[in-house]
């Protein structure tokens, strides 16, 4: 029936995942202690604790051993698609919306010597958005109900080594595991020539993938005022994936009705991360003032999430170049000030019908943040700010684009570092955690 084509643009907005959760972005959402606060600029950072992530081979000129923590407690984030629904001349917009608490971070440093061993747990890409609305169109009355989740998990181990005091190389070994899940239903009613038509239409999709990714880095402070780092990302090995895939749309006129079933529970399930390529830059202006510079490489990536399912999910990203920078100036010897921005343009080519679902959007992200250190503790507090602009291909018609606007407003994260000290007491090596001592000067990276 007709109708059914009509409808099935509402299945589109179980892969209308936001912008900033998209592997054409990816790790866009701030992580880490120091990072989180400089808009994850840290190629060059040699005092913090993601170099596990965005350059191992910094990890070595980390000061000691210690244990960091940093997460989000809150963000708000929303996502407006407009319009997303036409039908007889007439459009709507849908607003989807989230309450998250991650990504998160927990990095355990041990140091040897000139020798660095990291054990880390990290979130670098969560969220979790839907709503629940009316569409009220003159000949179209439907409700949409829609939930979406994304999580990435990473698990793994780094070395790093230091050598002469100014070079550094590290490598970083993740298990990861992706997972989705989508679910929409919607319910309405659609008139045509005076003739009502009820329409049930329902999908929900699941999925998880595991790899392996790695990453190595080098580091080098050429200069007292400089140091570089360079991160080379290979693309994920894919260990498994498996999801399931359930689509239907009932339609009901008069007497007639008509169902389109598609029930695959046990299919296989893709998400590959592309290989990257990173380079960073440190200045140390002034004893109380250092700039950082990230430029990032991500190459192309193809492959379908579902390749049994009727709507395969096709990701074909292109090379794309992203930017960002921070700043860190230290007010007083105990409290430091960090800020960051990163400029993050869409992987996704230009959008056409077989990008069905999949948006193109441009992503800005601003970050600030407070660190205080007293001779017991090293704790900090603050807040970024998320914003994209571009378009989505609602489905496969031609020219069905509809612009999407995301934004994340007032997203608090907190860190906190402890130390490990090793005492020797009657023969028996004890570990004991106690907090950070404060850094009065500020030891070279």
């Amino acid at each position: 029936m007709a109708v059914l084509r009509r409808s099935a643009f509402f299945l589109i907005l179980a892969f209308a995942v936001p912008a900033f959760a998209d592997l054409a972005n990816g790790r866009s959402l701030p992580i880490g202690d120091r990072s989180a606060f400089m808009a994850n600029t840290g190629v060059a950072d040699g005092r913090g604790s993601m170099a596990v992530l965005f350059n191992p081979g910094a990890l070595g000129f980390v000061e000691r051993s210690k244990i960091a923590l940093s997460g989000n407690l809150y963000f708000n984030q929303w996502t407006d698609f407009d319009p997303l629904v036409r039908y007889g001349g007439e459009s709507q917009s849908v607003r989807l919306s989230g309450f998250n608490s991650l990504p998160n971070s927990a990095v355990s440093i041990y140091k040897w010597g000139e020798t660095t061993l990291a054990i880390s747990v990290l979130v670098p890409d969560f969220s979790e958005i839907g709503t629940l609305q009316k569409i009220d169109l003159t000949n179209y009355k439907a409700v949409v109900q829609f939930n979406s989740k994304e999580q990435d998990l990473w698990i793994g181990a780094t070395i790093a080594r230091v050598w002469r005091e100014k070079y550094g190389i590290g490598l970083s070994v993740y298990g990861t595991r992706y997972s989705q899940r989508s679910a929409v239903s919607v319910i309405g009613s659609v008139t045509s020539g005076g003739t009502a038509t009820e329409l049930t239409s329902i999908l929900n999709i699941e999925g998880a993938a595991h790899s392996i990714e790695t990453v190595l880095g080098a580091f080098v402070k050429p200069m007292p005022w400089l140091a570089a780092g360079l991160k080379i990302a290979a693309p994920g090995i894919r260990i498994s994936g498996s999801g399931s895939y359930y689509a239907s749309t009932r339609a009901t006129q008069g007497a007639t009705q008509s169902i389109q079933t598609e029930d695959k529970p046990d299919i296989g399930y893709y998400y590959r991360r592309p290989a990257e390529f990173s380079l960073g830059f440190a200045v140390f202006a002034r004893d109380d003032l250092r700039w950082y510079f990230d430029t990032n490489l991500q190459m192309p990536v193809t492959f379908e999430e579902s390749p049994s399912a009727s709507n395969p999910g096709l990701y074909d990203l292109r090379a794309t170049l992203r930017l960002s920078t921070g700043v860190e100036y230290r007010l007083t010897p105990a409290w430091s000030f960090l800020s960051g921005g990163a400029f993050l343009p869409s992987a996704v080519p230009a959008l056409e019908p077989r990008y069905a679902g999949r948006t193109r959007a441009t992503e800005c992200v601003g970050s600030a943040g407070i660190i205080y250190s007293d001779e017991h503790v090293r704790t900090g507090l603050g807040a970024f700010y998320f914003y994209a602009d571009g378009d989505q291909q609602v489905d496969a018609t031609p020219g069905n684009i509809s612009h999407i606007r995301s934004t994340a407003d007032v997203k608090l994260r907190i860190l906190k570092e402890t130390t490990r000290l090793h005492h020797e007491r009657g023969g028996v090596d004890l570990q004991i955690a106690r907090d950070i001592e404060v850094e009065r000067h500020w030891p070279e990276p």
